[in-house]
């Protein structure tokens, strides 16, 4: 059991490692196996379950009082993690492992992580778009974790990143299951293309309270 762990905590050192390296060169970073393959299944049996349940609704763009709801725009279906189970409380443990190391090595001053399981349904799709918001850009870094076995181009799906200075890809992502993609979310605009087949993520972002969401109390 000490041997599994410490190859665990081997393994996501190395992953946080390979990240931020990445994010000083680039801004950005896609690495492969980057959950245990236990962890994977427990939050694919979660979102199924929660599916299920009809618990994931339409994903809105924009925060507080700017939210909307535009299919044109955005048609995937979401959940935000709260903690609300075990498998839940695992993954964010290790988002803040995730957010500890940013702010050791990069000096980022987040503080705090949050997160939503994602469902892209056939022919769902999200135009491109950068994740900090105007006037907030509370958001610093994004993550996204895959969750599908045996994603093939056909299926469609990819995301696509693109240069901060035009309109150049940088990176076309499978979303393959044990993938994780990291960006600073002010720079790096993308989109996923359309899916021709459910498409299962988590997306999430470390965040540091912004002076507009302070002088709100958001």
């Amino acid at each position: 059991m000490e041997c599994s762990l410490a190859v665990q905590s081997f393994s996501q050192k190395k992953l946080f490692t390979s990240v931020i390296e990445d994010l000083v060169k680039q801004g950005w970073s896609v690495q492969q196996n980057s959950l245990p393959e236990k962890l994977q299944q427990d939050l694919v049996d979660e979102i199924n379950y929660f599916d299920n349940k009809q618990l994931l609704l339409p994903a809105a763009i924009g925060r507080h009082h700017e939210k909307q709801f535009d299919q044109s725009i955005r048609s995937d279906r979401t959940l935000w993690l709260d903690g609300r189970s075990k498998t839940q409380l695992t993954f964010l443990n290790f988002l803040e492992a995730f957010r500890l190391n940013l702010n050791e090595q990069l000096w980022l001053g987040l503080d705090e992580v949050e997160c939503h399981y994602a469902v892209y349904d056939k022919g769902s799709f999200y135009k491109r778009h950068l994740d900090a918001f105007n006037g907030y850009e509370s958001r610093v870094v994004s993550v996204i974790f895959y969750l599908n076995k045996d994603w093939q181009e056909t299926d469609g799906g990819s995301l696509k990143l693109y240069s901060t200075k035009d309109t150049q890809t940088v990176s076309s992502v499978l979303p393959e299951r044990g993938t994780c993609v990291c960006f600073i979310s002010s720079e790096i605009p993308h989109e996923v293309l359309p899916a021709f087949r459910s498409r299962m993520s988590i997306a999430g972002w470390f965040r540091r309270q912004s002076i507009i969401e302070k002088s709100l109390g958001l």
